[in-house]
């Protein structure tokens, strides 16, 4: 399925007491790189509140494969790997934007809910968006 990368600068704030950026704000950086996603397949900012409020991250997964020093530029790519029924699953790689190192590599679960809270099927909307930037021919 087709990639969206965004870039980011970190910030001396996120590090911690052996001056490299701490492991918690990856995951930010996914939430960073799936908001550029849903950008880029269409999505309105009623959309993106919808989404957001109607969402859950069920599993969340990191691999650290180089640290990462303060106010440097990174690329973090993502991707929908998997869609099913009720959820769907994002993959990230995060590289040096200069070197290129990989730098980590992760992935998220989410799920769509109702207003119980309770997982239901992804919406229509959703899918033929992300099918759309997956397939732009059909």
């Amino acid at each position: 399925m087709e990639k969206t990368v965004c870039s980011i600068q970190t910030r001396i704030a996120e590090t911690d007491s052996l001056g490299v950026v701490y492991y918690s704000h990856f995951f930010t950086y996914f939430e960073v790189a799936r908001l550029a996603f849903l950008k880029s397949i269409g999505c309105s900012e009623n959309d993106l509140n919808d989404f957001f409020c109607r969402t859950y991250i069920l599993e969340a997964h990191c691999v650290f494969k180089s640290p990462v020093q303060p106010l440097e530029e990174i690329e973090i790519e993502v991707q929908i790997s998997e869609l099913q029924e009720k959820t769907f699953k994002m993959t990230y790689k995060i590289c040096g934007k200069i070197d290129h190192r990989e730098i980590a590599e992760g992935y998220t679960i989410g799920i769509f809910i109702d207003h119980a809270r309770k997982g239901v099927k992804i919406p229509n909307w959703f899918v033929m968006r992300v099918r759309s930037k997956t397939n732009p021919s059909s």
